[in-house]
């Protein structure tokens, strides 16, 4: 499976992107996506973690998985992170992605 990493900052939103591009693919009638990758978060799993450089890895040799998926948020301070949810349930430190600060 080969990766493409396209800088954020290089594509404002993907109707952008100039056809044909090499970073928009046409899958075949029927795709398997990796949804956060292959893993969960779930306290009771022992599955990898999902959204984590592991889970996505793990998505990307099965061999029925044409793509994997995940979500990008901004935090407070610019910086992209990949989670899936816009808003952090902790416990105690709950809040929205885009309130926190990474560094």
């Amino acid at each position: 499976m080969a990766l493409k990493a396209v800088p954020i900052l290089d594509v404002p939103t993907l109707d952008h992107l100039p056809l044909p591009s090499p970073c928009v693919k046409h899958p075949p009638s029927f795709a398997v996506i990796g949804h956060r990758g292959h893993g969960m978060n779930s306290q009771s799993s022992s599955s990898t973690r999902e959204n984590s450089i592991l889970s996505f890895n793990t998505a990307g040799r099965l061999p029925n998985i044409s793509f994997v998926e995940f979500d990008v948020q901004v935090t407070s301070d610019g910086v992209p992170v990949i989670f899936h949810d816009v808003f952090i349930l902790t416990g105690d430190a709950n809040g929205g992605v885009s309130e926190r600060r990474v560094a």
